[in-house]
Order: C-alpha cells, then structure tokens, then sequence
C-alpha cells in the first residue's frame, strides 16, 4: 500500500486504529506524509506486515516527541524491513532501543541522515537477524 505524500490525511500522526482491519498487508509507504510523532497503536493490527517504509518524515524520538508506535509495536513479529532514512531521529539520550522481542525477523534497518549523535549499549538489543544497517 503506497499512501506517500499525504500530508493532509496525516496531519503529524497516523490516527490510532487506522490499519487495524488491515492484519494480511504486506507492505506499506509513507514517505513524506509529514509524520512527526507516532504513539503506542498507530500500526496495531499489521500483523503480517514485511516492509515499512517512513522515509522522508519529520519522526522524531526524543522527549516530548514519542515513537512508541514504532519501537513497542507488537504487530511488528513479521517486519522484516525497516526504512527510518531522512528523519529527525535523535539517541543522544538513551530513548532509541530496537529490541528483538519487537523486531525477531528484521533483516534491513535504515537511519541513514538522521540526527544520531551516539550509540548507545542496547540500540540493537537481540536484532539476531539484522543483516544491513544504514
């Protein structure tokens, strides 16, 4: 599903439940909806979703500004491409985790032009399955 450049649809955030009757999608883009903040449910319901692709927003991870929506979304056990390239996602606080309880089946993951300043120790926690990294 390509929803990419619907800024007005959008307005900064993904309404919650929006993809929930849409459990057997495959793939989905967004790029350049000017999404800035996702919250806890904004992808519930994809269960079976391989590819997401959020490039060219304005995500931002960092106080004030949540992605719970992406780093705590069960839905994501079958994601296995991740593209996060040209955002504002910052980990100069500790806030950015990929967990692999979250993301079992990731194998592509982009950051690429982000705002990470630092690393930190459990950034990619479990990604056992990672195979590229921008």
């Amino acid at each position: 599903m390509h929803l990419d450049g619907n800024h007005e649809l959008f307005a900064g955030s993904i309404p919650l439940g929006l993809f929930r009757p849409l459990s057997s999608l495959h793939e989905l883009h967004m790029e350049e909806c000017g999404l800035n903040s996702l919250t806890n449910g904004s992808f519930a319901g994809l269960t079976e979703l391989k590819r997401l692709n959020l490039r060219h927003n304005m995500i931002t991870c960092r106080y004030g500004y949540p992605c719970d929506g992406l780093l705590l979304e069960p839905s994501f056990q079958s994601l296995e491409k991740l593209d996060l390239t040209d955002n504002y996602i910052s980990s100069s606080e500790d806030n950015l985790s990929f967990q692999g309880e979250i993301f079992p089946n990731l194998l592509y993951l982009s950051l690429s032009n982000n705002s990470i300043e630092k690393v930190s120790k459990g950034l990619m926690a479990g990604l056992s399955s990672l195979l590229y990294l921008s």
